[in-house]
């Protein structure tokens, strides 16, 4: 057995060189895929044999190398036919599909070994699978319908005998039968060891040829397209050359390393009276003898003799020169010879008539030119100048032709008038020969001896030469200057003008002339000289403020616009603007009249506009609600007598509790109304100890109708024993609405939730009362937090808020000895904090308030009222009390009951027909004063004046509806007190 050990050494260094080499073949050549899966397939087998090697030199536990070498002598024909797959150009399997193939003799090894041992199957499973594999080679080989190269009948051929051969050795090995037979085995491992290695390499070495194979005949392929190509491309070539000389315009030739002709285009032929058939195959010299007869001259010379035209053409073929040919017709060509990489030379003969004429027209043109030009070329010599030019230097055409131009500069220089100074002079000729010489733009007004100006200028020209241009500009100058003589006289003028005037330059937006008033309004540093006006022109193009108008326009028409000052202030202005040339430019004249002032006061005037019709707005608007609120007062009022009256009679527990949400709907109702007339009727201002957690209570009954209308949660965490406060309740109250509504309406464009926190507190000294108003809204930017308490100042859009709310409120507070701040907060939302100082005399107050109510016996009532609901309402109220009462419908009624018996208490309505409370008051007073301190008065118009002011001077008892049970005996036995006193 030690020479099988050998045997699987050589096998796994012929499978790693076969794995070198594949893998090389796969980075050379295209990296093809099915070359890449053989290199895998025997890296695999590699790693197998080696394995074998390990366990065969007892280098590797047996247990350990057993299941790794079966499935990877599954893996290498698998892979291989993958390969093959891949090479015919059909589809492969899959890696899942892969692994699948290759476990399937791997499990039945395992099996036969472990699980239901069979010594016949686990020695013959790997060796029939790899017969099967070599077949689907072999079957992959056959299956193309073409003629096969002999390569790949030797692989197929190869697979074959290599499958007869694993099918032979897998029958001796299934031949053992369940149980192990040693010289069966022996036979197996001798037969397997003496065929394996020639087969294996014989497939290896089929494969590598086959890829040998394929790439040869690929490159075959190439070469052939390679070189049709080329064909093709050559062809093309040709002809497509023939298109472009057939297309030139000019006469074209091209003569092959033979001086022979082999085409030519129609012009060319034309030119040679040939046909091109004729020209062709003949050498260019040798077509002269043709030609001669139509030829005038050549370079110059006249065409005497064929020799001497022969002798000038092949001068040119040689040397590549250019020939300048005239025919007797006229016509000028330019024969120009080229010599082709290919060896070949082409003939092009251009036709210069029409250049020849434009040259005479364009000296012509220069000659006539009004101005004096010179052309220099790039050595600086004169080409060409005009008559104008003579006349500047007063020399001739010769003498400057003949000069050079530091000779025609000087002979410049000696006519400039002996005024200028002479460092300009000696400037401007310095300046003059720095421009010739670094070749750029030049230009210089000069003054010459004769009282002329001119305008010289030098400008390069592309082929780098320059040009000369002096322009006449005598009369022009002689304009301008008068023309600088009447502005300084103007500037004279309009720099003291009173008003503000000043002249902008269009080109730079910078300031040609500003007056002395402009300077002081503008905040110049200086009056006169050019600087900066883009600050001051660019600012009309951003008036877009409504209070400042539009931009305006040039014409005579005083417009209103915004300007800007050089410190940056900006400032309303009445101004007209007119274009017009100043100093021989586009300019704009800006004359205006800054009225800040007047803007401020149209401010202030406009901002009280709005302050009145605010106040007389909401004056309306309280007026109507108060009346709203009023006719609402006699309706509620039975519904929470009544349902009173009702709670307490019920026996029915179940009807006593529906009854118990009635009443308490129909109190809430009554409160909420009975708080907007405390708030909205006339205070007098008299600062009185009052309860700020029942204010706080109150402000929120009234504004909690908007709540659930848009989703709106309001926490109140107000400490139930807060001392009172000195100052007026209904104020009070008002304030803290205002806060609870513009928190609400803050919150309306809020996403859910929407949240209101109100805390009412002391502080740790006991001092003062603290009550926060939060809300997560947007909050107020930091830049307007310093203006939330200015009058009418407002985020809300124009028709949703007055900005008088908070103004308001902060008056409010401050009247009450504290203050409001906008507090700092980090999240979103609002924060509001107001401070007021305690009353001291707290405990007093509650004693007071809380003693008990002393019960009142029963007493004769006369109620009057004309709302016959309401008086049923009283009197079913008056009766559980214990008390006799007596109702009657108008004014008139109750004079008629006081007549005929006497009462105790008299409780009557203000608002009545024919004869309301206020009358009657009066006629008690003169026919019954006894009753005047038994009288106590209802009224649903507590916003009212009048009403106010006789309650007020009665100094009567008097109760607003809508009104509870509670309330009524409380008026009840306010009055008995009255009269007992």
């Amino acid at each position: 057995m030690a020479q099988v050990h050998y045997v699987v050494f050589a096998l796994f260094l012929i499978s790693l060189a076969l794995t070198a080499v594949f893998y090389l073949s796969w980075r050379a050549f295209d990296r093809q895929q099915h070359v890449l899966t053989w290199t895998w397939a025997f890296a695999c087998a590699s790693l197998q044999w080696f394995l074998n090697v390990l366990a065969g030199f007892s280098w590797m536990p047996f247990s350990a190398y057993w299941i790794p070498a079966n499935y990877l002598g599954a893996i290498v024909p698998v892979l291989s036919i993958v390969g093959f797959q891949q090479r015919a150009g059909v589809p492969a399997l899959s890696p899942l599909a892969c692994a699948a193939l290759a476990a399937t003799p791997f499990l039945i090894t395992m099996s036969a070994t472990y699980i239901a041992p069979h010594a016949g199957v686990m020695t013959s499973s790997l060796t029939l699978f790899s017969m099967f594999t070599s077949l689907w080679v072999a079957g992959i080989l056959w299956a193309p319908r073409r003629s096969k190269r002999a390569i790949e009948w030797a692989a197929i051929i190869c697979h074959l005998a290599y499958a007869i051969n694993q099918l032979v050795l897998g029958s001796i090995g299934l031949s053992q039968g369940p149980f192990r037979d040693d010289d069966t085995v022996s036979l197996y491992v001798s037969g397997l060891f003496l065929t394996l290695p020639t087969f294996f390499t014989a497939i290896g070495l089929l494969i590598l040829l086959i890829i040998a194979s394929d790439l040869a005949l690929k490159a075959q392929r190439l070469a052939r397209r390679e070189e049709t190509l080329r064909r093709e491309d050559s062809a093309r070539s040709w002809e497509t050359l023939l298109d472009v000389i057939e297309a030139i315009p000019d006469p074209v030739a091209i003569a092959n390393n033979r001086l022979s002709l082999v085409a030519c285009n129609s012009t060319f032929s034309e030119l040679l009276e040939l046909s091109k058939e004729e020209c062709c195959g003949d050498k260019p010299i040798d077509l002269v003898a043709f030609c001669r007869s139509n030829l005038s001259t050549v370079e110059g010379q006249e065409v005497r003799s064929e020799f001497k035209a022969r002798e000038m053409f092949a001068h040119a073929l040689a040397s590549g020169d250019r020939l300048e040919v005239v025919t007797k017709a006229g016509r000028i060509y330019m024969l120009g010879c080229g010599h082709l990489r290919s060896g070949d030379q082409i003939v092009v003969a251009s036709d210069v008539s029409q250049l020849y004429d434009a040259k005479q027209r364009l000296e012509s043109a220069i000659h006539s030119m009004p101005l004096g030009f010179a052309l220099f070329d790039k050595n600086n010599r004169v080409i060409a100048c005009n008559s104008s030019y003579e006349k500047l230097l007063r020399k001739s055409r010769d003498w400057i032709m003949s000069r050079s131009f530091e000779t025609l500069i000087d002979a410049g220089v000696a006519r400039l008038d002996r005024k200028e100074p002479e460092t300009l002079r000696q400037a401007g000729h310095e300046g003059l020969r720095d421009a010739i010489r670094d070749r750029r733009h030049f230009s210089r007004t000069a003054l010459f001896d004769d009282g002329s100006w001119y305008d010289l200028t030098i400008q390069p020209i592309a082929d780098g030469g320059f040009v000369t241009i002096a322009r006449d500009i005598t009369k022009r100058r002689l304009l301008e200057i008068e023309l600088e003589r009447s502005e300084a006289q103007l500037r004279e003028v309009l720099g003291n003008q009173p008003f503000p005037v000043a002249v902008i330059r269009k080109r730079d937006e910078r300031f040609v002339f500003c007056s002395k008033a402009a300077a002081r309004v503008l905040k110049l540093d200086h009056e006169s000289g050019e600087q900066d006006a883009s600050f001051f022109s660019h600012s009309k193009q951003q008036a877009t403020d409504p209070v400042f108008g539009s931009i305006p326009k040039t014409g005579t028409t005083i417009q209103e616009v915004s300007y800007e000052r050089a410190n940056g202030d900006r400032f309303p202005a009445l101004t007209s603007a007119l274009d017009t040339k100043f100093s021989g430019e586009e300019a704009t004249v800006v004359s205006f009249i800054d009225i800040s002032n007047i803007k401020e006061m149209q401010r202030e005037l406009a901002t009280q506009r709005e302050a009145l019709y605010q106040s007389e707005k909401l004056n309306a608007l309280g007026t109507l609600l108060a009346g709203v609120a009023h006719e609402l007062n006699n309706p509620l009022t039975i519904i929470t007598t009544n349902s009173h009256v009702l709670l307490s009679q019920s026996p029915d527990s179940e009807a006593s509790r529906r009854l118990r949400n009635i009443t308490d709907a129909a109190d809430r109702c009554a409160k909420i109304i009975r708080s907007f007339l405390d708030m909205a009727r006339k205070s007098t201002h008299e600062r009185v100890p009052f309860d700020a957690a029942a204010c706080i209570e109150q402000a929120l009954d009234i504004s909690n109708l908007g709540y659930s209308l848009h989703d709106v949660t309001v926490t109140s965490t107000v400490d139930a024993d807060l001392p009172r406060v000195l100052g007026n309740a209904d104020q009070f109250s008002q304030a803290i609405l205002n806060l609870v509504v513009n928190a609400k309406q803050a919150l309306a464009e809020q996403a859910p939730p929407r949240l209101i926190s109100i805390a009412a507190a002391l502080d740790s000294q006991g001092s003062f009362l603290l009550i926060d108003v939060k809300d997560n809204g947007p909050g107020i930017p930091p830049e307007q937090a310093d203006h939330v308490f200015e009058p009418f100042f407002t985020t809300k859009a124009v028709g949703e808020g007055t900005g008088m709310g908070l103004s308001l409120v902060r008056g409010i507070v401050r009247s009450h000895g504290g203050t409001i701040r906008l507090m700092p907060s980090q999240k979103p939302g609002c924060h509001f904090q107001i401070k007021l100082p305690v009353f001291e005399e707290v405990e007093h107050t509650r004693d007071a308030a809380s003693s008990p109510q002393e019960q009142v016996e029963p007493k004769r009532i006369l109620v009057v009222d004309d709302e016959e609901k309401v008086l049923k309402a009283l009197e079913d109220v008056l009766s559980l009390d214990g008390h006799s009462v007596r109702s009657v419908k108008s004014a008139k009624g109750a004079l008629a009951a006081l007549e005929q018996s006497e009462y105790d208490v008299l409780i009557s309505d203000i608002r009545m027909p024919v004869m309301n409370g206020e009358e009657l008051y009066r006629c008690i007073q003169d026919r019954f004063p006894e009753m005047l301190n038994k009288t106590a008065f209802i009224t649903g118009n507590n916003v009212s004046g009048p009403a106010l002011e006789f309650l007020e001077s009665t100094n009567c008892p008097y109760l607003g509806k809508p009104f509870l049970p509670e309330e009524i005996s409380h008026l009840v036995r306010t009055v008995c007190r009255a009269s007992d006193s």
